[in-house]
């Protein structure tokens, strides 16, 4: 029951699930917390995309110190039927400390973003990749342990860099369920617009976390599966 208890611990606070890039972190955005050493994640996820179906499969594993990276096999239908073989990594500057946010830094390749977009803009005005610098903190509000992230990404369309802007919550509302919250902004027809993001989190068992959620700015909905387990275990 311990062991139990302190793998929930774990769970709500710094081993946060895959985001939908593959990174941790909430749905479209990552943290600044890399996954326990020698951890692995392995993620199913279907969603839509302004109404198409999609289906991604996702591997994300810590091998290194302060560094977490992946690969995403992400399949779209109809007009974007293609197959694409995407990575991401992240490497933690700075771990949290008492009075200390987390910080980390890295890139992810994310068909996802591209796709949020008016499809007429997406061949023209849309990066598939985007660098990012993230904060992270955990603080605790009256029972709950809530981690606040925020952070800046950086998309390159065929015209300039876009510099954009993302704050995400994580809040347990239970010793198994957690609300995934983002705000963030982006680029449409040269305005810079606001959107939102919201899930929650299931911890399924000791192995397996489920996690379900919605985005405003496409009005999409989706489910992660995500299978949990650590390299060379004695």
């Amino acid at each position: 029951m311990k062991k139990i208890v302190s793998f929930i611990l774990i769970s709500m606070g710094i081993f946060a699930t895959p985001s939908y890039t593959g990174l941790t972190g909430g749905i479209d955005f990552p943290n600044a917390y890399i996954l326990i050493d020698k951890n692995y994640t392995i993620s199913g996820i279907v969603g839509t995309i302004d109404g198409d179906v999609q289906a991604d499969f996702v591997i994300e594993s810590n091998l290194l110190p302060q560094v977490e990276a992946g690969i995403k096999i992400s399949t779209l239908q109809k007009e974007f039927d293609n197959s694409f073989l995407q990575s991401n990594f992240k490497f933690q500057i700075v771990g949290e400390t008492e009075k200390n946010p987390a910080i980390a830094i890295g890139f992810t390749e994310f068909d996802e973003y591209d796709i949020q977009s008016d499809k007429e803009e997406n061949q023209n005005d849309n990066s598939t990749a985007y660098a990012f610098m993230v904060a992270s903190k955990n603080f605790k509000f009256r029972t709950a342990n809530l981690t606040g992230s925020g952070g800046l990404y950086f998309s390159k369309p065929v015209k300039e860099t876009n510099v954009d802007g993302f704050v995400s919550l994580e809040m347990p509302v239970s010793e198994a369920i957690k609300v995934i919250s983002e705000v963030y902004t982006f680029e449409k027809n040269d305005d810079k617009r606001v959107s939102a993001n919201v899930g929650f989190d299931f911890l399924t068992n000791e192995k397996f976390r489920t996690q379900v959620f919605w985005r405003e700015r496409n009005s999409s909905f989706g489910v992660s599966v995500n299978y949990i387990g650590i390299l060379n275990k004695k």
